[in-house]
């Protein structure tokens, strides 16, 4: 077997001259320094989630909020009933003491 390797022998042309990067071997997203040429390097990637903590977990905490919700509500709108889903999901926000908001939606109404 001779000495190319696998990323050598598709990346090089016959002509000698490399693939569409123009470079060889090295792929179009390294640079001279190893960073990706197109969104900044690794690194800088994952400083970039753990230098906002708050806001991951903020995050974190509006998608359980509304999963939990979305069940709730869900399992209530679920129930066979003949009255409308609008009538099934106010009878579940005043069962969840949400009375506030469905007279202040009348009201808008």
């Amino acid at each position: 077997m001779d000495d190319v390797n696998a990323t050598d022998r598709f990346s090089a042309l016959p002509d000698g001259k490399g693939g569409s990067d123009g470079g060889g071997s090295r792929s179009a997203r390294s640079t001279d320094s190893g960073e990706d040429a197109r969104s900044g390097s690794a690194s800088a990637r994952r400083r970039t989630s753990r230098a906002r903590p708050a806001v991951t977990a903020l995050s974190l905490l509006m998608v359980i909020v509304v999963m939990v919700v979305g069940f709730s509500i869900g399992r209530a709108v679920a129930v066979p009933s003949s009255a409308s889903v609008q009538s099934r999901v106010g009878d579940w926000a005043r069962d969840h003491n949400l009375t506030f908001f469905i007279e202040g939606v009348d009201r808008f109404r």
